[in-house]
């Protein structure tokens, strides 16, 4: 679905912002998830209520692959092998990703993941996470976090 009331203006600030280059920017922008070139779309971080979530600090560029895989619902994995990532994670990473230019969210997700597995933590950058204890796929290990 897209979202047609975002300012013309608001919107090509913020693909110019992402796209990093002016060959980026003539190609249509640029994905912050996968860094791809071409067609985006703009993204609200936090769920949008009302013009007052129509922001730069709110908006990124994702691709429409990308798009649906950060609102972290499995049917919009643009690869089923891998692992979903949850709403809360997504806008965790985009939020991050906007101080950081140059930086993917694929790579920003990564590292996190890293971090939360040393941690003991689950995907998710919990202790216990009823999402993973709940997941009939996952062993009791796998739930905390812990290698199975």
């Amino acid at each position: 679905m897209t979202y047609d009331g975002l300012p013309t203006a608001l919107r090509i600030r913020v693909v110019t912002r992402d796209a990093g280059s002016q060959e980026a920017w003539e190609r249509g922008g640029r994905c912050r998830w996968c860094g791809r070139m071409g067609f985006v779309d703009v993204h609200h971080i936090d769920y949008r209520r009302g013009d007052r979530f129509d922001h730069e600090g709110n908006l990124i560029s994702l691709c429409r692959e990308h798009h649906g895989f950060v609102h972290g619902t499995p049917d919009h994995n643009p690869n089923p092998k891998r692992r979903t990532i949850s709403k809360r994670v997504a806008q965790q990473v985009l939020n991050e990703l906007i101080q950081t230019p140059g930086q993917t969210g694929a790579a920003l997700w990564r590292i996190k993941l890293r971090a939360w597995e040393q941690e003991g933590r689950c995907e998710h950058g919990e202790f216990e996470c009823m999402d993973c204890l709940n997941d009939p796929s996952r062993s009791a290990d796998e739930s905390l976090g812990r290698p199975g």
